[in-house]
């Protein structure tokens, strides 16, 4: 699969889909194949707003992804639809971030990946998500050197880090015992995503409800005088949040 490609994982379990999702499932694909970028666009826009970040992404955005990534395992083609579809979605989600900036006045999520790690969709949907629910976040995007995690988690002292790891050659343990050791994230929780981290890591969560959860179950206040995003910080804190669902 072509690096860009932001295929998500399978879920573990997952319930029979509805037939109007599997019918909106199949129109998105078949917009993607079809190189339709209105279309596609379109419909994730309509998914979005008639069913929210969680749902959209649980039950129809996250399949669609699944199906053309596992049409390239079959035939290798199909790589400009896969590419096609992981961008619509991400415009459409980032659409939602912005447009849902009502912040709470409490400590931001900060979202990120290790160095290397490329496939970083799925944050941008956890990101939608908090938004949906006025959490601010900071997203630093794909490949985070660790130092330059180290100073942004210091810096911000965000109520969460939540990295997101699809690979295990990005999964690297040393990262996190750096963030777990650090005094001044002494009260930060650390929240794990992605396939790339072994089963049972502590921390690690399965799916987007669950990240969600995780990502708005503690509570720290703003600094007094802070501002929305980027500016939110809160008193010092990291512990590891274990026993959250895996999925």
């Amino acid at each position: 699969m072509p690096e860009s490609g932001d295929r998500p994982p399978a879920p573990r379990e997952s319930a029979s889909p509805a037939p109007a999702e599997v019918d909106q499932v199949d129109a998105l694909t078949t917009a993607a194949l079809e190189l339709d970028q209105t279309t596609a666009t379109t419909i994730i826009n309509r998914i979005l707003r008639a069913h929210g970040v969680v749902c959209a992404w649980t039950d129809i955005l996250a399949p669609a992804l699944r199906r053309r990534g596992e049409r390239f395992d079959r035939t290798a083609d199909g790589v400009a639809a896969e590419h096609l579809l992981s961008e619509c979605i991400r415009t459409a989600l980032s659409a939602v971030i912005w447009r849902r900036r009502r912040w709470n006045r409490c400590a931001p999520v900060l979202l990120a990946a290790p160095d290397g790690e490329q496939h970083v969709l799925p944050l941008q949907a956890l990101a939608a998500a908090l938004a949906e629910v006025h959490q601010p976040s900071v997203l630093l995007g794909a490949s985070l050197p660790p130092q330059a995690l180290l100073d942004a988690a210091t810096q911000l002292e965000p109520i969460v880090i939540f990295l997101w790891a699809h690979t295990p050659d990005t999964a690297r343990r040393a990262e996190l015992t750096v963030l777990r050791r650090h005094p001044s994230l002494d009260q930060t929780t650390l929240v794990l995503g992605g396939p790339g981290w072994p089963l049972r890591t502590a921390g690690q969560v399965g799916d987007l409800p669950a990240a969600l959860h995780a990502c708005t179950k503690p509570t720290l206040p703003a600094r007094r005088g802070s501002a929305p995003a980027s500016d939110l910080a809160s008193s010092p804190a990291l512990r590891t949040r274990s026993g959250e669902s895996r999925g």
